[in-house]
């Protein structure tokens, strides 16, 4: 489980963030403007806005669009999913938590883990 979480996870979300970063500086902002919205995001999904960050989530399948679709059951209430957008699975979201509130990309397994706990 330690691989997965950090081979597919937090890997997973460092690409997306790096992706992001770069579109970031095209546009002529810096990485504060992701890690704000990163931020943002460790409040709850929905406060996913903006790119770079929302495109290069959902293009990694990291999050999901979720208020145009058509529900065949009610949504969980679940911290990682909003009324707009949700992640895929919990670690995303507690990745990124991690991750703001250490206001660094340096984040480690148990920095995931405890955020879920």
């Amino acid at each position: 489980m330690r691989v997965w979480l950090e081979n597919e996870v937090i890997d997973g979300v460092l690409r997306a963030l790096d992706s992001a970063f770069e579109e970031a500086k095209r546009l002529g902002r810096d990485r504060s403007w992701v890690m704000d919205q990163v931020r943002a995001v460790a409040e709850g999904p929905d406060g996913l806005f903006g790119e770079p960050l929302r495109d290069h989530l959902i293009a990694n399948n990291i999050a999901i669009y979720v208020a145009a679709t058509e529900k065949l059951t009610e949504l969980p209430r679940e911290p990682w999913i909003g009324r707009i957008y949700a992640f895929q699975i919990p670690a995303y979201y507690y990745t990124l938590r991690a991750i703001a509130k250490k206001n660094s990309l340096e984040v480690s397994i148990d920095d995931v883990v405890r955020e879920a706990s």
